[in-house]
C-alpha cells in the first residue's frame, strides 16, 4: 500500500491526474474452463460474465471482437476468446519463429516476458526504431518463442543488475497493493518523491494493470538498480532486507489481473532462488505493520501455493 500517505487524499489526486475507469479480470477460485477459439453466447450472459468465465481480461473480449459501447451482444453470437490454443505454439515446433499481434497496453517488454525472450532481440529482429513505439494490430516476429515455456530467463535479464553493482543480502519478499484503481511506477515515483522521498519510489517493482502500464508488466525501481533500502514499510530494519513488490489495483475491492499473477509468481521464484528467500518469508505488508495491505482479495495462501 502507498506508504506514509492519507489514502483519500491520494486518491483524490491520483484522480484527477488520470481519470477514467478500469474494468479488472478476476483471478479464478477455480480453474477456469478451457479456452476455445470461439464461444457461444447464451442467453443472460454478458461480456464481463463471458470473460469472467474464461479467465480473460474484459476489454480484450471487446477489442478482439471490436465491440462498441453499449457492448451489447445477442444469444447465438460467436465471440472470440483471448489467449485460444493458437496462442501455444504445437508440439515440437517450439523453437520455430512464430507471430504476436499487439495488443492494446502491451509494450516491447511485457511481450518478451510471455515469450521468455528479451526486450532487444525483439527490436533487432522487427528492426524497430526509438522510442520502440508499437501498437494494437500490429505484427511482431518472435524467434524461439513459447508462452507455456518457463518465464525465468526473462525475469533474470530484468532483474540484472548495472555492473559495480553488489547485490544486497535480501531476506524477505513483501507483497504491496497500491490500493489505487490505476497507476505506474513513474506516477508513485512522483508522488513518493512528493512526501520527501529522497530515493522517489518506495518499491523495488511495480507490477502494472494495464491502465499506467502493460497488463502484467514488471517495472523496475531505481531502488532495485541500485540496490538500495526500500520505503514501503514503516520499520526502517524490515526496509534494509526486504524486497517491496506492489501490484497496482485495489484488492479491497476488485482482484488482481490474471496477467498480473501469471507475471508475480516467476518473479517471486527467481528473487527466491537468487537470494535464498524461503517461502514463509514471502509476506503481504499487513504481516508486517497494522494495515490491510495487499487487500482482503489478495490471497497469500494461494500465492505461497504456487511457489
Amino acid at each position: 500500500m502507498i506508504p506514509d500517505l492519507n489514502r483519500r487524499v491520494f486518491l483524490c489526486r491520483l484522480a484527477s491526474l488520470l481519470g477514467g475507469t478500469f474494468i479488472s479480470s478476476i483471478v479464478q477460485a477455480t480453474p477456469p474452463p478451457e479456452k476455445g477459439a470461439k464461444h457461444t453466447v447464451e442467453k443472460g450472459e454478458t461480456v464481463w460474465g463471458i470473460a469472467r468465465k474464461y479467465g480473460v481480461d474484459p476489454q480484450e473480449v471487446l477489442q478482439l471482437n471490436r465491440l462498441e459501447k453499449p457492448y451489447t451482444i445477442y444469444s447465438g453470437q460467436s465471440l472470440l476468446i483471448p489467449g485460444t490454443v493458437k496462442d501455444d505454439p504445437p508440439s515440437g515446433e517450439e523453437n520455430a519463429d512464430r507471430k504476436h499481434v499487439v495488443q492494446k497496453g502491451e509494450t516491447v517488454w511485457s511481450i518478451s516476458g510471455k515469450y521468455n525472450t528479451t526486450p532487444t532481440e525483439i527490436i533487432e529482429l522487427n528492426d524497430l526504431k526509438k522510442p520502440y513505439r508499437i501498437y494494437p494490430g500490429d505484427e511482431l516476429t518472435i524467434r524461439g518463442s513459447s508462452p507455456s515455456r518457463s518465464r525465468q530467463q526473462g525475469i533474470a535479464w530484468l532483474c540484472r543488475l548495472p555492473e559495480g553493482v553488489r547485490g544486497r543480502r535480501w531476506r524477505y519478499i513483501i507483497i504491496h497493493h497500491s490500493a489505487t484503481r490505476t497507476g505506474n511506477a513513474a506516477i508513485f515515483d512522483s508522488h513518493h518523491r512528493r512526501l520527501g522521498m529522497t530515493y522517489g519510489l518506495a518499491y523495488h517493482f511495480v507490477v502494472g494493470n494495464g491502465t499506467g502500464s502493460g497488463d502484467g508488466e514488471i517495472e523496475v525501481g531505481g531502488r532495485w538498480k541500485r540496490q538500495l533500502h526500500g520505503g514501503h514499510v514503516r520499520s526502517r530494519q524490515m526496509n534494509e532486507v526486504a524486497i517491496g513488490i506492489c501490484l497496482v489495483g485495489d484488492f479491497n475491492r476488485t482482484y488482481p489481473t490474471r496477467r498480473q499473477m501469471e507475471n508475480l509468481v516467476p518473479l517471486v521464484q527467481y528473487l527466491m532462488d537468487r537470494y535464498n528467500v524461503p517461502k514463509r518469508r514471502v509476506v503481504g505488508h499487513r504481516d508486517v505493520q497494522s494495515t490491510d495491505c495487499p487487500g482482503k482479495n489478495f490471497s497469500l495462501t494461494s500465492l505461497r501455493g504456487k511457489l
